[in-house]
This record gives structure tokens, C-alpha cells and sequence, in this order.
């Protein structure tokens, strides 16, 4: 049997609060502004609904990007922002994406990489991904998880 991580129920009352407050502010504006006709109204909301998923973190992202291949659950306007869950999601720091690989392979970068730069070619709502150089020349992609993702994520799903 599977058993689930004990979350304090401070922590977990603390992000209930943090989650109502913003989903509560959020489905205030759709509920009032979300039947206008106005294109810009439209629009505005969308980022607002793609603001408050991201600022929410990795399990609200992913509640937006199956939203987001739902044409029949969301309107077209929203769907625009919303696809950028996808693929166009901030990078963390570079500073804790170096100090986690450093930690998880005990380390230091400069011994482990002959190139090593500052952006990521991709960020995901888990984490986000490097191309970097081996000290022998080959290329290889170097994912890092988003700082804390295993709390977060038992966390969220608690509090979902």
C-alpha cells in the first residue's frame, strides 16, 4: 500500500490560503469580465489566467496545458496564452539550477563541464534543461529540477 508523504498541516493551511486566494481572485475576474465581447478584455483575462497557473506553480501548470488542448472547454482567446504553458515557461536561477547539479553529482561544475552556460534551451513546469560540454567534447543535455519540486508537488496534490 502506498502511503503519502505527511504534510504539517500548518504548511498545508498556509498553501490553501496562498491557492483560494489566487484561484478566488482569478474566477472573480472570469466570472464578471469573462462574457464581454471586447477582444482586449478577452486577452487581458487570458494572461491573467496564465499568470495566476504559472505563479501557482508545477501542478496548476499542468492543470493549464491539458486546458490548453481543450478548444471545447476554453475559450479560443484564453487557449492563446494558455498554449504557452507548452513551451514558453521562465527559466528558474541559473545560481540553484548550478548549485542542484553541483549538489545531486558532488561536484563542482567547472570539473564536471568544459562548457556549462548560463541559459537553459528549454524551461518545463518541472525543470528545465542545458546543453552543455563535456570536458572530452560531446554534447550532452543536462536536466535540473525546479528548486523543491518533490515539496511542492505533495504539497499541491494535498491541497487539491
Amino acid at each position: 500500500m502506498y502511503k503519502r508523504a505527511a504534510v504539517p498541516l500548518h504548511q498545508l493551511l498556509a498553501r490553501l490560503v496562498v491557492v483560494l486566494w489566487q484561484l478566488g481572485s482569478l474566477s472573480l475576474s472570469l466570472l464578471s469580465q469573462g462574457g464581454s465581447e471586447n477582444p482586449e478584455v478577452q486577452k487581458r483575462l487570458g494572461r491573467e489566467l496564465l499568470h495566476t497557473l504559472t505563479d501557482l506553480g508545477p501542478c496548476f501548470i499542468k492543470l493549464g496545458q491539458a486546458l490548453s488542448t481543450r478548444p471545447d472547454l476554453v475559450r479560443r482567446d484564453w487557449l492563446e496564452q494558455l498554449t504557452r504553458l507548452q513551451d514558453d515557461l521562465p527559466a528558474f536561477d541559473h545560481n540553484l539550477a548550478l548549485a542542484t547539479i553541483e549538489a545531486e553529482l558532488e561536484a563542482p561544475a567547472h570539473s564536471l563541464f568544459a562548457n556549462f552556460p548560463n541559459k537553459p534551451i528549454a524551461a518545463a513546469s518541472l525543470g528545465q534543461v542545458y546543453k552543455a560540454q563535456l570536458h572530452d567534447g560531446r554534447w550532452v543535455a543536462v536536466k535540473v529540477q525546479r528548486p523543491n519540486l518533490q515539496e511542492r508537488l505533495v504539497l499541491d496534490l494535498a491541497v487539491i
